[in-house]
């Protein structure tokens, strides 16, 4: 699944730093999906082959329709096997789904399942047209809250003025303090926001819903991490938001990947209106 939308990610204190799991390289292959439920259980067993040439592990997620594929939006959690943003390509993967505890004594032929896949490293400096970030202008102390940064969002940040490449700091990990949002080909190869003498950073991500149909969700997992000394935050890690228009007053916050501490983030973001097929959607 190739997202387009504009995702801004924000920083408000100095010295934290973000790796982001997403990356643009050519698109892995899912191929010969199947699925059978277990005899006597409520347990479906999902198989599916993964290939890509360039990736030795690779973002997998899977979604669950109960319509024949019209929509896939079912909320369904209950997964183990070969999902998350560890996935080695290969044959025969496997994902297991407890239907019965998502979907307790439901029986239904029109059940579809979708599963994609993406590469998860930033290997090379991404093209503006992907990633790109400006600041906010102030000091470090002005957005003290969660309600003042997304009153900034609504208020100051636009997509067409969010244009900016991040900066290349390569080789140095972690990168020095910058207004702006940057890469770095040292340690992880990673996205960075290590703000200072602003307000805050915005970094934005442009996607693309490419899946030939209408999403009314979509899941983003990435991983969040620290290095440097941190500082007493106002506010701790990002606040994230999505935007199907990127115009100002259009920012969704989404609460369960904002702030919290350094590691993985995997959630799924219901939206608040049909992201069209091939339509471009921003995150922030």
């Amino acid at each position: 699944m190739n997202l387009r939308p504009a995702l801004l990610i924000f920083l408000v204190l100095a010295f934290f730093t973000a790796g982001l799991g997403l990356s643009w390289a050519a698109a892995p292959v899912v191929s010969n999906v199947r699925s059978v439920q277990r005899a006597g259980t409520q347990l479906v067993d999902i198989d599916y082959d993964l290939a890509d040439p360039d990736s030795a592990t690779l973002a997998v997620t899977v979604v669950v329709s109960t319509n024949s594929g019209a929509t896939y939006d079912f909320p369904a959690t209950s997964f183990s096997g070969a999902l998350g943003n560890t996935i080695s390509p290969g044959m025969g993967k496997r994902i297991t789904w407890n239907a019965g505890q998502d979907w307790p004594n439901k029986f239904s032929a029109n059940v579809r399942f979708r599963i994609t896949a993406g590469a998860i490293d930033f290997a090379a400096r991404p093209a503006a047209s992907e990633w790109s970030t400006r600041s906010i202008t102030g000091t470090d102390a002005t957005l003290g809250n969660a309600a003042a940064v997304i009153n900034a969002v609504q208020t100051n940040v636009v997509a067409a003025n969010t244009t900016n490449q991040v900066r290349d700091f390569s080789p140095t990990n972690p990168p020095a303090q910058n207004a702006l949002a940057s890469w770095s080909s040292g340690g992880t190869s990673a996205l960075w926001t290590r703000p200072t003498g602003i307000n805050a950073t915005v970094l934005m991500a442009t996607l693309t819903n490419e899946t030939g149909s209408a999403m009314s969700s979509f899941r983003i997992i990435y991983t969040l991490g620290q290095s440097g000394t941190t500082p007493a935050e106002q506010l701790p890690a990002h606040q994230v938001f999505y935007s199907l228009t990127g115009e100002s007053n259009s920012w969704v916050h989404v609460g369960a990947l904002s702030g919290g501490v350094v590691g993985s983030r995997n959630h799924t973001v219901s939206l608040a209106s049909a992201w069209a097929a091939n339509s471009p959607r921003r995150k922030r």
